[in-house]
């Protein structure tokens, strides 16, 4: 979901982190004022998403050398205190581009491995109990 950043959207927004796998979270390095609200919807991330959500920060229009206000190293360290991946991309110069969205993927699809790794080896701890109690899992399906 991408929405601009733009406030009014907010309360729409709680309800799409559940269910995310990933996210992303960009501004321009030509606008100090995006860069700032990253660590607003980081927060937001951090109330709604689930823990093990991945996330990237990512500096846009790299392509605007000249009109640079962020710099690579302020992208980095914000990344670094956030314990996240960084990228700085530029969708006009298709720079990046590849590479963010490959890494994401992978992130997710290694976590996702992680979890079902962890859930059988619950599964497994389950079934091999040496009392021979009758062990009961419930499932439920959410609607």
């Amino acid at each position: 979901w991408d929405t601009a950043g733009q406030e009014r959207f907010g309360n729409i927004t709680q309800s799409y982190y559940r269910g995310v796998q990933g996210i992303i979270l960009c501004y321009a390095i030509d606008s100090r004022e995006s860069f700032g609200r990253i660590e607003y919807w980081m927060e937001q991330v951090r109330k709604y998403a689930r823990k093990d959500v991945c996330i990237l920060l990512v500096g846009n229009k790299s392509d605007l050398s000249a009109e640079r206000v962020v710099s690579t190293e302020e992208g980095r360290d914000l990344a670094e205190s956030f314990g996240i991946k960084f990228f700085e991309t530029s969708a006009k110069e298709n720079v990046n581009i590849d590479e963010l969205f490959l890494v994401l993927t992978k992130d997710i699809s290694e976590a996702l491995d992680k979890k079902k790794d962890d859930t059988q080896k619950v599964g497994t701890q389950l079934n091999s109990k040496e009392n021979n109690s009758q062990v009961r899992v419930n499932c439920f399906k959410c609607s």
